[in-house]
């Protein structure tokens, strides 16, 4: 057996670059973006597989139930145009804009799933290929608001139109429903909201005692805003459900959705 400390093997302890590994959070990071952006993929990718294989077969049945022998007439198609979509979120897209200061930023969710009507109508990890949260405490004896926010990146504006209408439908599928205890209700509302994005909605969700006209348990406020393939959920917790409420929890995001349009499609 060889001796450990002849001059061989010490040039092989003293030799060749240092080693400075990444911390285990940014390890974490990194590998929970390229876990979300393979799953995505993937299953977009699943999706176009499955209509190339439905498409085939018309397409042979097409040619072959015609017994006209003249060769088929040109037809002139425009393709429209490659349209490449970011798959990450900039670093410099300031996630908790318009919040007030204090406010705590993160590569996580603010909101991680959100349930509306007992369904899951939002989850931050379906499909997504980035994403970046904003948690707002509020201070003390003041009336800002406790809010949480997640801006979601998806493969592409498809998904990501579709992570919007499942949960508009979500929503929209109980505006009333029974409480978690006896005689209480919830109910459920959905607005169109006035934000400069492609499209744009606020749900409130109150939740009313036995016998009361008035949510005299809370409400939650969920505003909803998609630019491109992002898309922009915040909750907020309230007291009533009126227009004002309404409105300020459409101004509280308008700076975060006016920097969403680095998400808008840009030509290949």
């Amino acid at each position: 057996m060889p001796d450990l400390n002849d001059e061989l093997f010490s040039s092989f302890r003293t030799e060749g670059p240092t080693v400075n590994p990444l911390p285990a959070a940014e390890v974490r990071r990194r590998g929970d973006r390229m876990r979300r952006r393979n799953n995505a993929l993937a299953a977009v990718g699943g999706v176009a597989a499955a209509l190339v294989v439905i498409a085939a077969p018309v397409a042979v049945i097409t040619q072959q139930g015609t017994d006209d022998p003249s060769p088929p007439v040109a037809t002139q198609t425009t393709e429209a145009p490659r349209v490449s979509w970011l798959q990450e979120i900039p670093a410099d897209l300031d996630v908790a804009a318009g919040l007030a200061a204090g406010a705590e930023t993160s590569d996580e969710p603010g909101v991680s799933q959100l349930t509306l009507c007992d369904q899951t109508a939002f989850d931050a990890e379906r499909q997504t290929v980035d994403v970046a949260g904003a948690v707002s405490r509020g201070r003390p004896n003041t009336d800002e608001s406790v809010l949480s926010r997640t801006l979601a990146l998806y493969p592409d504006d498809a998904a990501a139109a579709t992570a919007v209408a499942d949960l508009r439908d979500a929503a929209r599928s109980c505006p009333s429903a029974a409480g978690a205890a006896d005689g209480d209700t919830t109910r459920t509302r959905v607005d169109n909201a006035q934000l400069a994005a492609d499209e744009s909605l606020v749900v409130t969700e109150g939740y009313y005692g036995d016998g009361d006209d008035y949510p005299s348990l809370g409400v939650d406020y969920v505003v909803v805003a998609r630019t491109g393939n992002a898309v922009l959920v915040t909750v907020t917790p309230g007291i009533t459900v009126d227009d004002q409420k309404i409105q300020d929890v459409q101004d509280d995001v308008t700076d975060v959705v006016s920097a969403m349009k680095a998400f808008s499609p840009e030509p290949d």
